[in-house]
This record gives C-alpha cells, sequence and structure tokens, in this order.
C-alpha cells in the first residue's frame, strides 16, 4: 500500500481502525494518531474527507514513512492547501503521496516548516502555486528532480523567492555538466526562483530586509516602530527574545542585537501555540 510491501496484517489494522480510534481526523494532524504507543508507516486514502485548515503536523509520528493526501481537499474541491509544516520528531518521512497546494500565502514567514531538519530522508513532495519562499527541502538531499521541476513549472509567485536545498542538492543544480538538474536552475532564474543553501539563503534573505540599524538612545538600544530587537546570532525559536528596548550595559556589544520583524515575532507565537496543542 502506497509503495510499501511489507505491511503487515497487524499494521494494516491498526492503520485502517486508528482515525475511528483517535475518533476521526478533525484536521490533519498526525501526532494524534499514536495511542498506546502504537506508531503508523503510511496510511489509508481518507474518503470525503473536506480540509479547512492549512496546518500539516505529524509531530512524533517517528515510524511515518509515506503520508498519503490524495483524498482530501477543501469545501471547493482543491487539495489540501499548506501553510504550516511540523515535522518534529519524525525522522522516516520518504513520500508525500498528492498535490500540496500553496494558496493565499503572503509572507516567507507563513510557509514553513517548523523543523525541516527532520526530513532528511525526503524523496518526493509535491508542491503547487508556490508564491514565497520556502525552507521545505533545506535538509533534503535525497529530494527528486521532478519535485522540484514541478515547483518551478506551477510556481505562482510575482516578485523574486529563494527555495532553500541541501549542499547536495544544490551542487547539481548549478552544475552546467549536469543537464537534467542544471534546466530546472535556469528555468527557475527565468521564474525569479532563486535556490540557495541554509547559508545563502539567510544572507539574500537579510540583504532583501533591509532593515534599519539599531539605534543607541540615552543608554538604551531602541528599536524602530513596528520592529523588535533580538539576537544578532542563531538563537532556536524558543529562547529568541524580541524587544521594543532594551538597557544598554556598560561594555556590551551592540553588534550582538539586530532589528526583527513582526513576522518574526507572530512565528515564535505560532511556534508556543503549537507545542501547548501538542
Amino acid at each position: 500500500m502506497n509503495g510499501l510491501t511489507d505491511l503487515t496484517e497487524e499494521d494494516m489494522e491498526w492503520m485502517y481502525n486508528l482515525p475511528k480510534t483517535c475518533g476521526g481526523l478533525q484536521k490533519l494532524d498526525f501526532s494524534t494518531f499514536t495511542v498506546n504507543g502504537r506508531y503508523i508507516r503510511t496510511n489509508f486514502p481518507f474518503t470525503n474527507v473536506f480540509m479547512t485548515c492549512d496546518t500539516l503536523s505529524i509531530y512524533g509520528q517517528a515510524k511515518l514513512e509515506v503520508l498519503c493526501l490524495e483524498s482530501i481537499t477543501d469545501f471547493n474541491r482543491q487539495p489540501f492547501q499548506l501553510k504550516k509544516f511540523d515535522t518534529y520528531a519524525n525522522a522516516s518521512l520518504k513520500r508525500v503521496m498528492g498535490e500540496v497546494y500553496v494558496k493565499d500565502v503572503e509572507k516567507t514567514s507563513d510557509l514553513r516548516n517548523i523543523y525541516p531538519t527532520n526530513l532528511n530522508l525526503l524523496e518526493e513532495f509535491f508542491l503547487k502555486f508556490l508564491c514565497v519562499s520556502a525552507d521545505i527541502f533545506t535538509y533534503s538531499p535525497l529530494i527528486k528532480l521532478e519535485c522540484l521541476d514541478y515547483l518551478v513549472t506551477n510556481a505562482r509567485n510575482t516578485v523574486p523567492i529563494i527555495v532553500a536545498v541541501h549542499s547536495t542538492v544544490y551542487a547539481k543544480l548549478m552544475d552546467e555538466a549536469n543537464a537534467e538538474w542544471y534546466a530546472v536552475n535556469v528555468a527557475a532564474r527565468e521564474k525569479q526562483i532563486a535556490f540557495a543553501t541554509t547559508e545563502t539563503a539567510r544572507a539574500v534573505a537579510l540583504a532583501a530586509r533591509a532593515l534599519p540599524e539599531v539605534a543607541t538612545e540615552g543608554g538604551e538600544l531602541l528599536a524602530p516602530a513596528g520592529c523588535y530587537l533580538t539576537q544578532a546570532e542563531d538563537t532556536p525559536v524558543a529562547d529568541r527574545l524580541f524587544l521594543t528596548r532594551k538597557v544598554l550595559l556598560s561594555g556590551e556589544d551592540t553588534a550582538r542585537w539586530r532589528i526583527g520583524t513582526e513576522g518574526e515575532r507572530r512565528e515564535q507565537e505560532d511556534y508556543f501555540e503549537q507545542q501547548l496543542n501538542n
């Protein structure tokens, strides 16, 4: 089923009954599909499921290899529309079956994988109508060429965007001798899509933001209206501070602080909300 050939009868029975055990599928939150320590490796296609949520969670599904979304639509009979993707504690996912639409997303912070580091086995994920920068494939060295070609062909961005990919994938896309992969890179550039690694994507994004410098006044660091002070170094989202002003300590290096955006602050709020929901 779904490409897996070594499922046992017990596996099949558990996957078939699990949505009923969990009270039905009310949203695409597969993290609830663990009962008494049991996990699923894939799922039966759902019949007549209409989705209005935009968050896909496989939080804690450590053994989920193939996620089938083919039959899940919204009230307009459109495929599932993604804004947030939570893969915390999942290191087994290889395939997402079915198109996943990106729709009604206005900024990069709206479309992200909260834990993209857990997708290092991902091979297939077909994103359609991408319109903002995305980091979902950042740690996926096995992602197939067909998926990136599909993403580029069906993208609907009206401004330049960045798609972060694993360094192995990036090397193939930049290699002119690798005709098939390089052709996708050329097509992407024509549609204002730039592939990048995590490091280059961060540098480009920071340059594009063109945020003001941190201001010092009367012994305090001040953030401009509508912005925040936050740490300049890489700090986990759960530990990052967002301040409107801060007393400058004696000898403190102001370079340790930068200007953060409202979108970054909301990203942290979304993170904490997700943890509470789980």
